[in-house]
């Protein structure tokens, strides 16, 4: 009971005092299953989102994009569905 009463206390405290709102990123532009966003390290106009299918898209950051541009495909290489399919990416540093 110490614990919860502890763990409510320190959320409490932690609520922000501003409000949040949500918007939509890439209107018009819609993804199957995302798993993950992310950059390649040293391009910030570019975001890529992966999906557990196997499809890896890229969108321009500026929200110019109409349509997710295939950067990388290997659903034909992978299971996919419930916890089978691609569940991350990462870039290398260089």
């Amino acid at each position: 009971m110490r614990v919860l009463t502890f763990l409510t206390a320190l959320i409490a405290c932690a609520a922000p005092s501003a409000q949040i709102t949500l918007q939509t990123a890439f209107p018009g532009v819609s993804f199957s299953s995302p798993i993950e966003l992310t950059f390649a390290p040293g391009d910030s106009t570019r975001v890529y989102i992966a999906e557990q299918g196997g499809r890896i898209v890229s969108l321009p950051t500026d929200g110019s994009a109409t349509a997710a541009r295939t950067f990388l495909n290997v659903a034909s290489r992978i299971d996919a569905g419930g916890e089978q399919g691609l569940l991350g990416m990462a870039f290398h540093p260089d």
